[in-house]
């Protein structure tokens, strides 16, 4: 879904997105990302005039939908229950942290609201501001009067960054997203093992040409994404940019096998 559109469907064609969720859900993929305003203070999508206020609708109404997709499809499949995370991005390295706390806090407190199942901060390719994020959670589900697992997901940053980030905060899980694509990523993933009681793996289909083409096909990117999880490297994996429900099915062959 190209950027923005998810944006603009939540505003004024919510049947879109509710069957583009529900794609990713026959995939048999068991988690939902949800694609969020990664500034939220300090960028707008050009196709829609969003506020600080838009952005919390938004978010609540995008949960959920994904929500209500998830439990229909753990209603038809109960032995594969679904699960609703909620995606926030990193914000522009010039804000302060104390703005870029202030400005996670509605945003996550929305996705709490919309009914997510865990948080899934994902492609911080800085430690910059991991841990104003971490604080602005932990003020979210102050607010909301409600708590969730939480994934950090880096991407092209130090581990030893990544650790003294999230140092006095607790995480569910550390993991390694996006990127160039689905190899080479097996020494970034064993260095995170011991540090968390998750890792998670979920890399883009590799860098797209000059006409937006990703190179790895389905079969290709789920033979590399599985052998970390049968390799006892990920205990969670998925796709990023490139990777289509049709990835995402490739890789649940993958791991039945």
């Amino acid at each position: 879904m190209p950027a923005g559109t998810a944006h603009l469907s939540l505003a004024h064609g919510p049947m879109t997105l509710r069957g583009y969720f529900r794609a990713w859900f026959v995939a048999m993929s068991q988690r939902m990302r949800e694609q969020r305003l990664a500034r939220t203070a300090q960028r707008r999508a050009a196709t829609v005039a969003a506020t600080e206020r838009d952005a919390t609708r938004l978010c609540v109404a995008a949960a959920r939908l994904a929500r209500e997709a998830a439990d229909e499809w753990s209603r038809r499949t109960p032995d594969r229950p679904r699960f609703v995370a909620g995606a926030l991005g990193p914000a522009d390295h010039q804000v302060s942290n104390n703005d870029a706390r202030a400005a996670y806090r509605a945003p996550l407190r929305a996705l709490l609201d919309g009914g997510v199942d865990l948080l899934l901060f994902e492609t911080w390719y800085s430690a910059a501001h991991i841990a104003p994020a971490l604080a602005a959670y932990a003020d979210a589900a102050a607010d909301s009067g409600r708590s969730v697992p939480v994934l950090l997901s880096v991407s092209g940053v130090s581990i030893d960054d990544v650790l003294a980030a999230i140092e006095s905060h607790v995480v569910a899980g550390l993991g390694l997203n996006c990127g160039t694509g689905p190899e080479g990523l097996a020494a970034g993933l064993e260095a995170l093992r011991g540090h968390a009681p998750l890792v998670t793996c979920h890399p883009s289909a590799g860098l797209p040409d000059q006409r937006g083409r990703y190179p790895y096909e389905p079969d290709d990117f789920a033979a590399v994404v599985a052998a970390y999880t049968a390799g006892g490297l990920a205990d969670i994996v998925g796709g990023c940019c490139g990777t289509t429900p049709a990835h995402v099915a490739a890789l649940a062959r993958a791991g039945r096998q």
